[in-house]
């Protein structure tokens, strides 16, 4: 396969795809359809129990049987269909992609890289136009949630028990707040006496967020550069999707993934005097 071809058929691919798609999902839709692959096989099957007629009295060279040879003609082409394209020719064409609408001030979309895959997003510069395209109602999280959420994403896996004990109130409501709105999942259970439940972040809220991995996450340091918030008082963040390119129409998300992570910043700025339960482990009890 061209790597132009494979070029275009990533860029349809990742047009269409309603989530970020990563390498491996890219190369796994690559593959040869199983049904022209069967086809082939079919064909070669038949051909190796059928004699090659021969010319009487006329003498050919191995070059001249070979290319007149059918069952050599249906596996060179069985070969050829059946061949993977590389983990590196995929990485290269989403080089070449990411590059073409980045540096092209004409386009109005951008390939980024987010939550361990790629996806096209539209720019800044063209997002109060496509509100317009269709309102969608902006779903919001209160400081509670997003004091959460912050815990869940730097403590994870973390139990009910453990969210708890840092924001020092129940937590269950907004626990079931958050995984409605996808934004945690259950991980597993520990090992603890109960056996609790575990929390950690999901996929959805590295999309939204805009971050590819955990690892991109703000650390400690980061944070101890964040100003203090000026204020204490409660207020609704907003949760605003992001515009994705699909195939049958551009939606419009309401995502301002910047100021979602400025939220989540503050978020854990605001219990920065219980940070070691947060990022450092507990030390271990002198007494055991």
């Amino acid at each position: 396969m061209e790597k132009t071809q494979i070029k275009s058929i990533i860029e349809a691919l990742l047009f269409v795809s309603p989530e970020p798609l990563s390498t491996s999902d890219l190369r796994k839709l690559l593959k040869t359809e199983p049904k022209e692959t069967a086809k082939i096989e079919d064909s070669v099957e038949k051909a190796s129990g059928e004699a090659i007629p021969e010319a009487e009295g006329i003498e050919q060279n191995a070059e001249e049987r070979e290319e007149a040879d059918p069952l050599a003609q249906l596996k060179e082409a069985q070969s050829q269909m059946e061949m993977e394209v590389s983990l590196g020719d995929i990485k290269d064409a989403l080089s070449e992609l990411s590059c073409e609408y980045q540096m092209s001030a004409d386009r109005g979309f951008e390939l980024v890289e987010v939550a361990g895959g790629f996806q096209f997003r539209t720019k800044a510069h063209v997002g109060s136009f496509l509100k317009n395209l269709q309102k969608i109602p902006k779903a919001r999280l209160s400081n509670p949630s997003m004091e959460t959420l912050a815990i869940v994403a730097y403590q994870q896996p973390a139990t009910r028990q453990k969210i708890e004990e840092i924001r020092g109130v129940d937590s269950g409501g907004v626990i079931k707040t958050l995984l409605d709105r996808d934004l945690v999942r259950i991980v597993g259970r520990s090992e603890e006496l109960g056996k609790p439940i575990m929390y950690g972040t999901t996929k959805t809220f590295l999309e939204i967020f805009s971050l590819k991995s955990l690892s991109d996450l703000p650390t400690l340091k980061d944070l101890e550069t964040i100003e203090p918030q000026a204020s204490s008082e409660e207020k609704s963040v907003p949760i605003e999707d992001d515009f994705t390119a699909e195939s049958t129409a551009m939606e419009a998300l309401d995502l301002e993934s910047s100021a979602l992570i400025d939220e989540l910043e503050s978020s854990i700025k605001s219990i920065r005097d219980l940070e070691k339960d947060i990022f450092v482990e507990d030390e271990s009890d002198p007494s055991t």
